[in-house]
């Protein structure tokens, strides 16, 4: 996803690179921009919007996988063969898991009932 969203942003900078450097120089003396440019310009602020919640979006995803770590890093603890958990990438589900396995107290065992029963010869 982000990999895809930064070609896109490339792509739209590489092919407006002159425009573009004409609405950061008028932006910086206020200057008010019109035609092509200032369609450019509102394409170029609807991409700096989205690279900000694109980037923040990434950054709580991170920490959120930072918060996890010890949790994944004791789940495959194995000293005879140790894992490099950062060495893979993670994904979040939103979704919880949960058991739906019951337990139920075993029962006791039944006992024989050695009362009146003799072993009778004939």
């Amino acid at each position: 996803m982000e990999k895809a969203f930064t070609e896109k942003k490339k792509a739209f900078q590489d092919a407006n690179t002159e425009a573009i450097d004409r609405i950061l120089k008028a932006e910086g003396k206020n200057q008010t921009l019109k035609g092509k440019d200032a369609e450019i310009q509102k394409e170029w602020n609807k991409w700096r919007e989205e690279t900000a919640v694109h980037a923040k979006h990434t950054s709580e995803l991170r920490k959120r996988v930072a918060e996890d770590q010890p949790i994944v890093e004791i789940s495959c603890q194995d000293q005879r063969n140790p894992i490099d958990t950062t060495a893979y990438e993670a994904r979040r589900s939103r979704r919880r898991s949960r058991s739906t396995a019951r337990s139920r107290p075993t029962p006791a065992p039944r006992r024989r009932s050695t009362s009146s029963r003799s072993s009778a010869s004939p």
